[in-house]
């Protein structure tokens, strides 16, 4: 009995100090299993019959996000409004009229989900070239692509920049999802998966939004136990450092046919793109789980580092720190957010 309340008490003083040196430090995980994304009623609109979306043109948007681990502890982790133009893009400095210096393409974190919209009307500087500002979320280079594609007619594109984060190549782009996923937040309701969406009021309160966090979260019929094991997994150091252990024991897998499909699809968009723009300006930027001192530099950023690479792409490498995202989500907070624009800047300039 000794022995054991020995182990028992190295066993409780281990936890205990890998619970304060990992808070000290940080956590890089995402935890995106307990995220509620709600934007605008009637934010989003088809464009064409191909896939591409754009949000409601000469419109006021609202995009939050809850967190909920259980039906006791939840949060608003994020909530933004962005104004948009005639096209239905973020409102930047261009008046209409003039031709547009850079395009300026990208996913969520060129949008400037979590920390909110970074490069609009308001926030630029009188000196900074006429841009546009083409940042969807859940953009592909594909869909960036199609993007230039379809404004290019109605705009004087001078040059693209592109704002990448590696998982950008990873994304199938499949038109029915995107018609399906307009149609749902018409009903107010897109399901499952981390991308579920609900519409909201755009101007339901941040109580109210927490409410309606709470009634999705019963309706999804966690148990009390299930409660219990998220809420432990998102407090708990020590449970994500053995999971990050165990998975860097296994050996790296592979991608599925989707996946690999999706690659070189994005790919061929991507050099389509510089093909068309010789002197496109290209950042990438990585991301929350490459940061910290659990991070590493994951598959997708090797890839596309390597296509890069093969095929001479100069690109500025925007490097973000665990400091940089918002306490729970995968996107920037505001700090990393002023980051990713000196970046923009920088390679703007070059």
């Amino acid at each position: 009995m000794r022995l054991l309340g020995r182990l028992a008490l190295i066993a409780a003083l281990s936890v205990t100090a890998i619970e304060v040196v990992g808070h000290a430090m940080g956590d890089n995980d995402y935890f995106w299993i307990a995220r509620q994304l709600f934007v605008s009623k009637g934010a989003l609109r088809p464009v064409g019959d191909e896939g591409l979306t754009t949000y409601a043109p000469n419109s006021r948007i609202r995009s939050a996000a809850t967190y909920r681990l259980s039906s006791l502890e939840g949060w608003v982790e994020f909530d933004c409004q962005f104004d948009t133009n005639r096209f239905g893009l973020i409102d930047t400095n261009h008046d209409g009229t003039a031709a547009v210096d850079y395009l300026v393409l990208g996913d969520s974190f060129l949008q400037g989900e979590g920390g909110c919209a970074w490069l609009t009307r308001d926030a630029l500087p009188r000196d900074f070239p006429v841009v546009v500002n083409g940042g969807t979320s859940g953009a592909s280079p594909q869909t960036m692509a199609m993007l230039e594609a379809w404004l290019s007619p109605q705009l004087d594109i001078r040059n693209v920049a592109i704002v990448l984060i590696s998982n950008d190549f990873a994304r199938t782009l499949t038109p029915d999802y995107w018609r399906n996923r307009q149609a749902c937040l018409a009903d107010g309701n897109c399901m499952p998966g981390v991308d579920a969406t609900w519409a909201i009021d755009p101007g339901l309160s941040q109580d109210g939004l927490l409410a309606l966090s709470r009634r999705i979260f019963a309706e999804r019929g966690l148990s009390a136990w299930g409660q219990v094991k998220r809420t432990l997994l998102y407090h708990s150091f020590t449970a994500k450092a053995y999971a990050r252990y165990a998975a860097l024991l296994r050996p790296a897998e592979g991608y599925d046919a989707e996946t690999e499909a999706a690659f070189s699809a994005n790919f061929a968009a991507f050099d389509r793109l510089r093909r068309k723009y010789p002197s496109m300006k290209v950042v990438l930027v990585n991301q929350r789980d490459e940061t910290g001192v659990l991070g590493r530099e994951n598959m997708e950023t090797q890839r596309v580092k390597r296509h890069f690479a093969d095929h001479a792409v100069d690109y500025l490498d925007c490097r973000l720190e665990l400091s940089d995202f918002m306490p729970a989500d995968g996107h920037p907070n505001r700090g990393g957010y002023a980051k990713l624009f000196a970046c923009l800047r920088t390679a703007i300039a070059r």
